[in-house]
């Protein structure tokens, strides 16, 4: 079956609600419960660097749940083009990458993340899981994707190996049960039932040599 993105619709409800129905507030949602509520990391006194296109900014709980001394979060016109980040060498104690809806080489920014990353440090990062259907139908589109990343796995662990990040956790998200409240349609039913056996996104939990 092919799916077409968001995966609901949104006529005739206010601007409020169809923000809450977007595939971005789904994410931004699961990203708050996996990379603050869930994750015992405690951030008191760090430096931390968000960068997240198109969601929402996990600074402010970062900040008060996790107690980081410094936040910066850039959006999309600071990243919208793959442009290096502007901060010097070893700048941040703390990077979150979150890149589900990153349209540039996700390759050069992950990069960019280890270079403002101090020895030491911790780099968190989330995109779409490369066999996510979103993810495997764009690469029928454009089989030759490689900083983008897709197909698999490899090219990410490629590059944490080149620029020194150690992989210590990692972890699957499945779309979550909560999403099924806003279908209502018999159509948007049955595309539930293909969802929810597949993945959503992956999350890596990384630290720097």
């Amino acid at each position: 079956m092919k799916l077409k993105w968001p995966l609901w619709k949104d006529e005739g409800k206010g601007e409020g609600e169809k923000n809450a129905h977007s595939l971005s507030s789904l994410i931004s949602l699961i990203e708050e419960r996996e990379l603050v509520k869930n994750h015992p990391q405690d951030l008191k006194g760090q430096k931390v660097l968000e960068v997240a296109p198109s969601l929402s900014s996990l600074v402010p709980l970062l900040k008060s749940e996790k107690g980081a001394k410094l936040s910066v979060s850039l959006k999309d016109s600071v990243v919208s083009h793959g442009e290096n980040l502007p901060f010097l060498s070893a700048s941040f104690d703390v990077v979150f990458l979150r890149l589900p809806f990153f349209k540039g080489p996700q390759g050069k920014i992950l990069r960019e993340g280890a270079r403002v990353l101090e020895s030491g440090g911790r780099l968190v990062m989330s995109v779409l899981h490369p066999f996510s259907l979103m993810v495997q139908q764009e690469f029928l589109k454009n089989s030759t994707v490689e900083e983008g990343m897709t197909p698999g796995f490899e090219r990410y662990l490629r590059i944490f190996g080149e620029q020194g990040l150690k992989l210590e956790a990692v972890k699957e998200v499945f779309y979550d049960n909560s999403l099924r409240k806003f279908l209502s349609t018999e159509d948007e039913k049955k595309k539930w039932e293909v969802l929810k056996r597949t993945p959503l996104e992956i999350i890596f939990w990384l630290r720097k040599n």
